[in-house]
């Protein structure tokens, strides 16, 4: 997932302990969503390591889809419909279905701030929002849309009329479908930046919709019967994001967190004894059962994340960073009553980081522009960097999508459409460089022995018969 960054950013890493209890809560949920478990790992996987996209060798299926972002999500369903169902995004609100075996696609349904609305005012809600598109905005390369701060002011106040709490930033990029969607066998949750968050059906049917002003590319979290979102700023704007819990059936606030700092990445759940908590980008620590903030394990000002939290063991590992040059990035592993376990030196002069992954005894890290950085995870020791045997250790190449861990290699993504498969040992060791075909802004989902990737165009299948 593309984070947006600053001129000047700096990348480091912090860690200290967080008592948990071992495993992952994504994992016991049985809820698939941003990373698969959370975490980026999926250890079943058995998937293919070579393919060649041009002459069709191991590549099961390709489907023609609008430009995206964020990453697909897979889910095998029993019963009458069984099969695997494959859920992505297209911009510029839009959820959609696919056949997980052949690439037919299924349905699509538009997840509109207007649709909380009924009869005229959500025909002109939508009318509104499709104007301001065409005609207000410019679409730049990789899809950006750039809004002129006369049509944004125009835009807020037609929308404020019908009571919505959707309003276009000043002249700035937008990726409205960033966030990658969850599905938890029964239903599917979605959440874009044109201001809502809705649930729906493995038919497509809407179940609920509501308005939201989401932060960042935060996807949703599944746990228990609810879905965890997050806003840019709470309602009373004296917090700069909040934390919501929703009724998965429903959709109704069950309660909402008011945080001290901005959120951009998804929060990471961990369990720590019997209490299971939300650990977001900036370190803010949220008790699930009543939205409670427990405390923020960093004690760094101001800053904001670059990418998504991780768990392994008794360990969350944050990707964090300030733009604008002001504190460098860094990577933290926490503790509720925080005691540091390692801070690296301030290496890179990178711009944003991706979500960090595990493997083992160690942390890789990738960030834009820069290559894989690899960390002891017990000392913070950096063990090697992977430039001097990577062909890909140079400023054009950019680490926007999270790398992802299959069976016992790592998928290693790039915007420039190439997708590098590694073996991690003494040294990295290249297993194969395959091309997409066009750019990739999301991760990998493995399933058994197929990966489903989302590039800017199409959703690719890649595995055997």
């Amino acid at each position: 997932m593309r984070r947006t960054h600053g001129k000047a950013s700096r990348l480091a890493l912090l860690a200290a302990l967080l008592p948990a209890s071992g495993g992952n809560a994504a994992e016991r949920e049985g809820a698939a969503g941003w990373r698969g478990n959370g975490r980026g790992e999926f250890p079943e996987a058995e998937p293919v390591l070579k393919w060649n996209i041009d002459n069709g060798r191991f590549v099961l299926w390709r489907t023609k889809l609008d430009f995206i972002y964020s990453s697909p999500v897979a889910v095998a369903l029993m019963g009458k419909k069984a099969g695997v169902r494959v859920f992505t995004m297209a911009e510029l609100d839009r959820l959609i279905a696919v056949d997980g075996d052949t690439g037919e696609m299924l349905w699509e349904t538009v997840v509109g701030f207007h649709e909380a609305y009924e009869g005229e005012k959500r025909a002109k809600g939508r009318e509104l929002f499709l104007e301001a598109m065409k005609l207000g905005a410019e679409k730049g390369r990789y899809g950006r849309w750039f809004v002129p701060p006369a049509l944004a002011a125009q835009c807020k106040a037609a929308w404020a009329e019908l009571g919505s709490a959707y309003h276009v930033g000043p002249a700035g990029h937008h990726r409205y479908t960033a966030p990658t969607p969850a599905c938890d066998g029964k239903s599917v949750y979605a959440v874009v930046g044109t201001g809502a968050v809705g649930c729906y059906g493995l038919d497509g049917k809407r179940r609920w919709v509501r308005h939201h002003v989401p932060a960042g590319s935060a996807s949703p979290v599944l746990f228990g019967d609810a879905v965890a979102v997050t806003e840019r700023e709470a309602a009373d704007r004296k917090s700069p994001s909040c934390l919501l819990a929703l009724r998965r059936d429903t959709g109704k606030t069950i309660w909402r967190a008011a945080l001290e700092r901005r959120i951009w990445g998804t929060p990471v759940l961990v369990r720590t004894g019997k209490r299971l908590v939300l650990v977001t980008d900036n370190g803010e620590v949220v008790d699930t059962k009543d939205g409670a903030v427990l405390g923020c394990v960093l004690e760094l000002k101001k800053q904001q994340s670059g990418g998504s939290p991780t768990v392994a063991g008794d360990v969350v590992y944050i990707p964090y960073g300030q733009y604008h040059g002001v504190n460098p990035n860094l990577t933290v592993a926490v503790k509720l009553a925080a005691r540091e376990l390692w801070k690296t030196e301030d290496r890179l002069g990178a711009a944003a980081q991706t979500s960090p992954l595990v493997v083992g005894d160690r942390l890789v890290v990738t960030a834009e522009k820069r290559t894989p950085w690899i960390y002891a995870t017990a000392t913070g020791k950096e063990l090697h960097r992977t430039g001097p045997c990577l062909p890909f250790s140079t400023w054009g190449h950019r680490f926007c999508p999270s790398p992802t861990l299959a069976g016992k290699h790592v998928f290693l993504p790039d915007f420039d459409g190439r997708m590098y498969v590694l073996r991690l040992g003494k040294e990295w060791k290249i297993v194969a460089e395959n091309h997409m075909g066009d750019s990739m802004g999301g991760s990998p989902f493995f399933q058994g022995k197929r990966m489903y990737v989302r590039t800017v165009s199409e959703l690719i299948c890649i595995g055997e018969e």
